[in-house]
């Protein structure tokens, strides 16, 4: 992966990014996109949240690239990749973004392991990433403790399990 190629996050990953303090950082280095449904998402409930954990949304519109699927290449994607329509409506996008590119993009991995196990079934499994990951390509300098989902060792743990699983 490089500082310039494409890299699809989801709403738990914008999320986690802001909690340990790196957003603002890997969105100045690295080329970050998302789906319009994600930003929504990462606004849902802010009014009931401390305000230091609010996410600037301005942030993510004016240095992310935000893609927009249409209902039709939702449908599209959801009958030419099994068990798409199974997962939330912002992975649904993003999956949805990930196949109109034909897989020619980053997509760091989500804590939520479903949206990973489709990836690697439709064989973006060498196109997936950890956050920590991405957080080491940013050259950041900072101790961050990610939550154990969003690292490396839990990353490659999960996606040898579904590997495996699909080798049954």
């Amino acid at each position: 992966m490089n500082r310039d190629d494409i890299i699809l996050v989801d709403t738990n990953v914008i999320i986690e990014a802001h909690r340990v303090s790196i957003l603002k950082e890997i969105l100045g280095s690295l080329n970050l996109a998302t789906v319009c449904k994600c930003i929504e998402e990462t606004q849902t409930g802010a009014q009931n949240r401390d305000p230091r954990a609010n996410i600037d949304e301005a942030l993510l519109r004016t240095r992310m690239h935000i893609f927009y699927p249409t209902d039709e290449q939702i449908l599209i994607a959801s009958m030419e990749r099994p068990g798409l329509a199974d997962v939330d409506a912002g992975e649904l996008h993003l999956l949805t973004q990930a196949h109109l590119m034909d897989g020619d993009v980053w997509f760091v991995s989500s804590p939520d392991k479903h949206p990973m196990r489709l990836a690697i079934e439709y064989g973006w499994r060498d196109r997936l990433v950890s956050l920590e990951a991405v957080y080491r390509i940013a050259n950041a300098n900072r101790k961050v403790s990610f939550r154990e989902n969003f690292t490396e060792a839990w990353h490659q743990r999960v996606c040898v399990e579904f590997l495996m699983q699909t080798m049954r």
